[in-house]
């Protein structure tokens, strides 16, 4: 979780880390739109939650092209759960590079 954490903050993200295992992200521009909850299940995966804000205006389909920019940044590989879920949302689980 460090080096995901030092990959976005070079890549200017504001990065919190309230526990050991989770990270929580945004975007250093203002207003907030999107907000990113990283949290580590294991020493190889663990799930990526997004939470777009009323600030955010993105469709279901520039979250998920963006969602892959932000992985490429974190240094992290991601897989749906199920096709079910990412319909409701765009919770993924996080497959971490280590």
């Amino acid at each position: 979780m460090a080096r995901v954490a030092e990959n976005l903050a070079k890549e200017l993200f504001y990065v919190l880390n309230p526990e050991i295992n989770v990270l929580t992200v945004t975007s250093k521009t203002r207003p907030t739109a999107v907000i990113f909850t990283i949290i580590q299940r294991n020493a190889h995966s663990g799930e990526l939650i997004l939470i777009q804000t009323p600030e955010g205006r993105y469709t279901f389909t520039e979250l998920n092209r963006n969602i892959n920019i932000f992985v490429g940044k974190a240094g992290i590989n991601i897989k749906p759960k199920n096709k079910t879920e990412l319909r409701k949302g765009t919770r993924k689980t996080l497959i971490s590079n280590d």
